[in-house]
């Protein structure tokens, strides 16, 4: 139960950046490849975003950084969650997505 509360917290208030957040959004082309998504996501604000959709812009954000896809993703999850272990990222950023919250917290990293 008590892994629950702290799973669920970062649905509820936007989470703080640990330090190894901190470190990973340091890495060369984390900022850059973020940058990239959330530039992607604007225009999907307001829409609903799918799983395939999700993933390619993940592909595209990471091309556009010159980065991993690896990169991104670990990028992505410190921003969204705070920390790099968390629930499962895509269903994490879709749920956040819903609500609006996804491109603040990203923002707030670049």
């Amino acid at each position: 139960l008590a892994d629950g509360v702290e799973q669920a917290a970062p649905f509820f208030t936007t989470p703080e950046l640990n330090d190894a957040a901190r470190a990973q959004l340091e890495l060369e082309g984390a900022r850059a490849a973020l940058g990239a998504l959330a530039e992607a996501l604007e225009p999907l604000a307001a829409a609903d975003l799918g799983a395939d959709q999700a993933q390619a812009l993940l592909g595209e954000a990471a091309a556009a950084a010159g980065v991993k896809k690896g990169v991104i993703m670990k990028s992505l999850r410190a921003a969204l969650l705070g920390s790099l272990q968390g629930p499962d990222l895509l269903a994490t950023w879709l749920l956040l997505h819903r609500s609006g919250d996804d491109l603040p917290r990203i923002a707030r990293c670049l």
